[in-house]
C-alpha cells in the first residue's frame, strides 16, 4: 500500500538450475534470453573418502557470478537408491558455516521469516521420493560463492571389487581444482581404472589409501573410475565406532550362491501400470523390454489384465498371450502419462497368480497406505527419485519382489523374476551383546549382505538366517571386533538403515524418522539442513547451531527464557475483545439518509453532460490519482456491466475497465425494490474468455477430438502451470468433469509439496464439488504449512461443504486459541464463520470446547470475501456500494454500514467485506494487485472470492470466482451483487 511497508522486491536474473544425479560434477546455469549458461566455477574440491562399501563424496564449490546483478535460485535434483545428502554447508561472512539438521516444517518456517528481513538463510530438504530442494541466495555481482555439501553412496561390487565411479569431464577450466581420495584400511591398494590420469596414484598413509591432486587453470575432461578390493583375504569385514557412549558397528559378508529353482508359470497375471504425470520420469522404454521379454519367456498362454491408473483406475484390459507380447506392449505405449498418484485408491484384484507393479511409488494425494493382496507383488523401479521404501514394502509384504531396472540388466531381471529366491529370514543374537541390528535397504540385491547395528560389549557375536518359505536354509555367524575409524560414518550408516527400515511404514513412523534425522543429522522428509547468518536468528526459533556457536548461543537463550511469558488467557482476551468490536458495528443502527436516491440522480445527471473523452478519462485515472485527488470522496455509482457479459455461475474473469458513473439502471432497480417489482438478492460474476493458442485449438476441434489434442499440447506446456489452471478449466465448461480432474491434477506432480500449486488444486476441486478429493489436499497443505492459519481455515471451510462440521468446528476453535504472529488478524474473519456453523449447525455439533463468550449470532445481508494462492502478495478487496461509497482499507467503514477487515499487506489474505442491512441497488467488486513480493514465481497468482448473500440464514446464497492475476498492478472488476 501507499500507506503500508512496502517489501523490498529482489531482481532477478534467472533462475539457477542444479544438475546432480551421483557421478555428475554439480553445477549451477543462468537462464539468460533463453539460454542457459553455466556460472564459472572458481574453486572445485572434491574428497572421497570409502569405509567398507560406503563412500562419501563432498563436492566444496566456489561459484563466481560475471554479471552485475545479484542471482538466487531454487534448483531440485534425484539421487538414487542407496545415496543420502550427509552435509550441506553455506559461506557466510568468509566462514564455512554448517548446516544443522531440524524439522523440515520448522526449517521452511524459519527460512521464510529470515528471508523476510533481507538476510541470507540457507535451505536444504527432501520431498516424496529421494527427491532434493534446497536454494543459493545471494551470488553476489561480480563476485563468489561458496557451497558445500555431501553425498553418502553404498557401492555396487561386482566378483571380489567395489566400482567407485565420478563423471569429471567438464566444458571450462576450472581456477583451482583439489581432488583428495582417502580408502579406509583396504585389504589391497585400490585399483585406478582409467588410463586417462597418468599422474593419479594412491599411496598408503597410516591403515589408508590416500590420492591427492592439486592444479591451477585446470580442466578435467574423463570420468574418476576406480575399483577397491574386497572380499580378498576374508569373506567378512567390520568396522566400530563409539558415538555418545554407544559402540556402533557396521559388518557385511559375502553370500554364497545358492542353488535357485524355476518358479511355477502363471497362468494368470496382473499388470498394474501408473499412468499418471510422473511416468514421463522413468524409464518406460526398460520397463517395455523387460516387461516384453517376461511374457514371451513364460511357458503357455497366460492371460494377462492390465489395470492402468492415476488418481484413480483409467482403464481395465485382457489380453491372451502365448509368445508374443506386442499388442500388450503397444496398447500400453498408447497409453499418455497424465494426472496425479493416489496410491491408496489401488484395489489389487485376488484372482491372479502374481501381480506386476510399474510405478516411482510417489503418491501426490494422499498418502501410500492401501489393502495387499496376498499374491506376490513384483514392484518395478526405472526412475531415480522413487519411493524406493514403499515399494519395498509393497513387495516384501506380499513375498514378491523388489526390482530396480536401473542397476541389473534384462538378463539379471528375467532371472530374479523366474526363479524362487533365497532371502535374509532372522538374527539371532544375546539382548545383552546388541540392541539393535538394522539390515542395509538394498543387501538383497547384491552378493553381499550388510547391516548395522549398536553392541553393548567387544567381540560379540551374533547369527544371521536365510531362507525361504520352507525355512531357514543357512546361517552365518558374524563376529563384531573392535576395527575403529574415526570417520564419523559408522552411526550415521547405522541411522540411515533404520530410517529405510522405518520408510516402509511412512505414516506409522513418522516420529521416529523425524527424531532420528534430528539425532544423526540425516535429511529425511521430515527434516532438512539450515544455514543461518546470524547467531540472533538461532536463538530467536531455539535452533542449536554449529559447535562453533554454541556457547554464546545458549548464554543467549538463557537471557531470551528469562523474558519469555505465555499466557493463554491474554489470547483469550484479545478473542472476546474483537468479537466485542464486532457487536458493537453489528449492533449499531445505521439511518440512510433521505437524499440516497437524490444523490444517485444527482450523480447521472452529471455524468450525462460529460462528453465521451471526460469519461474514458475518468475511467483511466489511476487509484494513486484518485487518492491524491480526494481519497475518500463520494463517488457515484459504477455503470452495471452489459447483462450478456455476465453469467450466474462460477468462472474465471478477465480484466475490464469499468467507468464509476451513475446509471438511470441503478436509480431504477431502488424503485423496482420499493415497488416490490423485483425478486430476492442476485449474485453476477463476469464472464471470462482467456486468450491462449492452446485454448483457441481446443475450441474449434470437435468434443470428440479434444482430449487426443490435449495430449498433443500438452507437449508443448508440460511445465507451465497456467495451461493445466486453463485447460481443466476448458474441460469444466464443457460438462467433461472427469477429464477436467486429470489435467488439474498434474499440478500435483509438477512440483511436489509446492503449497501454492496444492492450494490452486484443492480449491478448483471444491468449487466442483469434489469435495473429498480436494480435502486429502488441503491436508497435505495443513501438513506442509501447519504454522499459517489460512491452512486450518482452508481445510475447515472444505469440510463444512462436505458437511462435516465437528471437524470444521474443531480446526476454527484451533485458529481462534493459537497465537498466528503475522496473520492474528485472521480471527476477526473466522469469529464470523464459527458463529454462522454454530448457529446453523448446533443440533449436531459439540461445542464445550469453544468459549462461550466467543458464540454471538451474527446474519447479515452481504459477505464477500477474498483469499489467494501465493505468499508474500498484497492483494486488496474493494467494494463499491449503491451510493458510490468505495469501502476498501483506507475507507474501512462506510456511511450505509459496510465494514471492511484488517488489509493484510504480505500472506494469503483472507479479506472481508461485510453489510447487516444492504440498501438495495448495485454492490460491485473489485480486486486490487498492489504489490508482489515473492523471490519465485511458479505463475500467475490465483484470487478467489466468495460471495454471500444472507450469510448465516437460512436462505443464505454464495457464488466463488476464480481469477488468474498477471503481474504487475492491477485493478480488475469480478462481480456484481444486486440487492
Amino acid at each position: 500500500m501507499g500507506l503500508h511497508m512496502i517489501k523490498k522486491i529482489l531482481l532477478v536474473i534467472g533462475l539457477l538450475v542444479f544438475t546432480f544425479g551421483f557421478g555428475q560434477i554439480p553445477t549451477l546455469a543462468v537462464h539468460k534470453d533463453d539460454k542457459k549458461t553455466n556460472l564459472p566455477i572458481h574453486k572445485l574440491l572434491i574428497q572421497i573418502d570409502v569405509v567398507g562399501n560406503i563412500s562419501r563424496t563432498t563436492f566444496d564449490i566456489t561459484f563466481y557470478n560475471p554479471y552485475e546483478k545479484i542471482l538466487e535460485g531454487d534448483f531440485s535434483f534425484p539421487l538414487n537408491e542407496g545415496q543420502d545428502v550427509c552435509r550441506y554447508a553455506l559461506d557466510v561472512n568468509g566462514n564455512l558455516r554448517e548446516g544443522v539438521v531440524i524439522e523440515k516444517i520448522k526449517a521452511r518456517q524459519v527460512y521464510e521469516a529470515v528471508v523476510r528481513k533481507s538476510i541470507d538463510p540457507g535451505i536444504l530438504s527432501k520431498t516424496k521420493g529421494n527427491f532434493y530442494k534446497t536454494r543459493i541466495y545471494p551470488i553476489p555481482e561480480k563476485g563468489y560463492k561458496r557451497v558445500l555439501f555431501a553425498v553418502e553412496h553404498i557401492l555396487p561390487i561386482t566378483g571380489n571389487e567395489l566400482h567407485y565411479l565420478l563423471p569429471m569431464s567438464m566444458t571450462e577450466e576450472v581456477g583451482t581444482f583439489s581432488l583428495e581420495v582417502n580408502v579406509v584400511k583396504s585389504e589391497k591398494k585400490p585399483i585406478l581404472r582409467s588410463e586417462d590420469y597418468p599422474e593419479f596414484t594412491f599411496d598408503i598413509v597410516s591403515e589408508i589409501y590416500q590420492l591427492n591432486f592439486n592444479r591451477e587453470e585446470y580442466q578435467p575432461t574423463k570420468e574418476l573410475d576406480f575399483g577397491v578390493p574386497f572380499f580378498n583375504k576374508s569373506d567378512q569385514f567390520a568396522y566400530t565406532e563409539m558415538y555418545k557412549g554407544q559402540n556402533y558397528f557396521y559388518t557385511s559378508f559375502k553370500i554364497p550362491e545358492f542353488e535357485t529353482k524355476p518358479k511355477l508359470s502363471p497362468k494368470n497375471i496382473a499388470i498394474y501400470w501408473d499412468c499418471s504425470f510422473s511416468g514421463e520420469k522413468r524409464n518406460i522404454e526398460l520397463e517395455f523390454r523387460v516387461l516384453k521379454k517376461y511374457l514371451e519367456k513364460l511357458k503357455g498362454e497366460k492371460e494377462v489384465r492390465v489395470h492402468t491408473f492415476n488418481y484413480r483406475e483409467t482403464s481395465d484390459k485382457r489380453f491372451k498371450i502365448t509368445d508374443n507380447a506386442s499388442v500388450l506392449i503397444s496398447y500400453l505405449q498408447n497409453i499418455p502419462s497424465d494426472g496425479a498418484t493416489r496410491l491408496e485408491n489401488l484395489n489389487f484384484a485376488k484372482d491372479y497368480d502374481e501381480i506386476l507393479l510399474f510405478s516411482d511409488g510417489i503418491s501426490t494425494i494422499g498418502n501410500e497406505n492401501m489393502i495387499l493382496p496376498k499374491t506376490p507383488i513384483y514392484a518395478f523401479s526405472s526412475s531415480p527419485g522413487s519411493n524406493y521404501s514403499t515399494l519395498k514394502y509393497i513387495a516384501s509384504k506380499t513375498n514378491g519382489k523388489y526390482l530396480k531396472l536401473d542397476e541389473k540388466s534384462i538378463d539379471q531381471m528375467l532371472g530374479k523374476l523366474n526363479t524362487s529366491s533365497i532371502q535374509h529370514m532372522s538374527f539371532d543374537f544375546d539382548p545383552e551383546e546388541f540392541t539393535e541390528i538394522v539390515v542395509s535397504p538394498d543387501s538383497y540385491e547384491r552378493s553381499s549382505f550388510t547391516m548395522a547395528g549398536i553392541s553393548l560389549r567387544q567381540d560379540a557375536e551374533f547369527t544371521v538366517n536365510f531362507g525361504n518359505e520352507k525355512g531357514t536354509i543357512w546361517s552365518k555367524k558374524v563376529k563384531v571386533s573392535s576395527n575403529n575409524t574415526d570417520r564419523a560414518i559408522i552411526p550415521r550408516v547405522w541411522a540411515r538403515f533404520k530410517i529405510a527400515e522405518l520408510y516402509m511404514q511412512y505414516q506409522k513412523n513418522k516420529e521416529a524418522i523425524t527424531n532420528l534425522g534430528k539425532e544423526y543429522g540425516i535429511v529425511t522428509r521430515n527434516t532438512a539442513f539450515i544455514v543461518l547468518d546470524r547467531i540472533e536468528d538461532y536463538v530467536t526459533h531455539e535452533i542449536v547451531p554449529p559447535k562453533e556457536l554454541q556457547k554464546e548461543y545458549y548464554s543467549l537463550l538463557e537471557q531470551k527464557e528469562k523474558k519469555k511469558t505465555k499466557d493463554d488467557r491474554d489470547i483469550q482476551k484479545r478473542n472476546v475483545k474483537q468479537l466485542s468490536i464486532l457487536k458493537d458495528w453489528y449492533e449499531t443502527i445505521i439511518t440512510p439518509k433521505r437524499d440516497f436516491d437524490k444523490a444517485i440522480r444527482a450523480g447521472a445527471a452529471a455524468n450525462s453532460n460529460m462528453s465521451a473523452a471526460e469519461r474514458r478519462r475518468m475511467a483511466e485515472l489511476s487509484e494513486t490519482q484518485r487518492t491524491l485527488e480526494g481519497a475518500n470522496q463520494r463517488m457515484a455509482p459504477p455503470t452495471p456491466p452489459v447483462l450478456a457479459d455476465i453469467v450466474e455461475d462460477d468462472l474465471e474473469v478477465e480484466e475490464v475497465i469499468v467507468e464509476d458513473v451513475a446509471t438511470e439502471e441503478s436509480i431504477n432497480v431502488n424503485k423496482r425494490r420499493r415497488s416490490g417489482k423485483t425478486s430476492g438478492p442476485k449474485i453476477k460474476l463476469l464472464a471470462w474468455q482467456p486468450e491462449a493458442p492452446y485454448l483457441d485449438s481446443l475450441r474449434n476441434v470437435s468434443p470428440g477430438k479434444t482430449i487426443s489434442l490435449y495430449h498433443q499440447l500438452k507437449e508443448g506446456y508440460k511445465h507451465t502451470p497456467s495451461f493445466y489452471i486453463e485447460v481443466a478449466d476448458f474441460f469444466f465448461k464443457n460438462k467433461n468433469k472427469k477429464q477436467a480432474v486429470v489435467v488439474l491434477s498434474n499440478l500435483l506432480e509438477l512440483d511436489l509439496e509446492n503449497a501454492e500449486l496444492l492450494k490452486v488444486v484443492a480449491r478448483r476441486l471444491l468449487d466442483e464439488n469434489e469435495n473429498e478429493l480436494a480435502i486429502e489436499v488441503y491436508k497435505e497443505i495443513l501438513e506442509l504449512r501447519p504454522e499459517e492459519p489460512q491452512s486450518h481455515r482452508d481445510l475447515a471451510l472444505a469440510y463444512v461443504q462436505n458437511k462435516e462440521y465437528q471437524k470444521a468446528l474443531d480446526l476454527f476453535n484451533h485458529i481462534l486459541k493459537t497465537k498466528w504472529e503475522r496473520f492474528e488478524s485472521i480471527k476477526e474473519i473466522v469469529l464470523n464463520e464459527i458463529n454462522m456453523l454454530i448457529s446453523q449447525h448446533k443440533v449436531s455439533l459439540d461445542i464445550s470446547m469453544v468459549n462461550k463468550e466467543l458464540i454471538y449470532e451474527m446474519p447479515i445481508d452481504v459477505r464477500i470475501v477474498v483469499d489467494w494462492s501465493s505468499n508474500d502478495n498484497d492483494i486488496d478487496l474493494w467494494v463499491m456500494d449503491p451510493k458510490g461509497e468505495k469501502c476498501y482499507y483506507q475507507n474501512k467503514r462506510t456511511e450505509i454500514g459496510g465494514k471492511i477487515s484488517t488489509d493484510i499487506t504480505a500472506g494469503y489474505g483472507p479479506e472481508e467485506f461485510t453489510l447487516k442491512k444492504a440498501p438495495r441497488g448495485f454492490y460491485t467488486i473489485y480486486v486490487n494487485y498492489f504489490s508482489e513480493s515473492r523471490q519465485s514465481i511458479i505463475g500467475p497468482v490465483t484470487v478467489y472470492a466468495t460471495m454471500y448473500t444472507n450469510y448465516g440464514r437460512k436462505n443464505q446464497i454464495a457464488k466463488r470466482i476464480a481469477i488468474q492475476l498477471e503481474d504487475g498492478k492491477k485493478t480488475l472488476q469480478i462481480g456484481q451483487l444486486e440487492f
